[in-house]
């Protein structure tokens, strides 16, 4: 299974700055994980949404909207649960 850091970040290019990783899984789903301004985060958190066919997706199971202040910890268990979607 992937962990968090499998996730590779890059230079967000928005107005905000900031920085997102993408990760994908075989099972076709993936998550973005989102840092700096513009997005319902503080220090130490980040923003997730979860993909699918790399594209936001809000009919999961798991969550209807991204979700917000997600810690590492956090992120980590969604990464599990993601990974089991099919």
């Amino acid at each position: 299974m992937k962990t968090f850091e499998d996730i590779e970040f890059k230079p967000r290019f928005s107005m905000w700055g900031g920085s997102q990783g993408i990760i994908k899984f075989e099972n076709d789903y993936g998550l973005s994980v989102v840092e700096g301004h513009g997005c319902y985060q503080e220090e130490g958190t980040f923003e997730v949404g979860i993909l699918l066919a790399g594209e936001l997706t809000y009919t999961t199971d798991i969550t209807d909207d991204v979700l917000s202040y997600q810690s590492v910890e956090d992120i980590e268990k969604l990464m599990v649960e993601v990974q089991k979607l099919k």
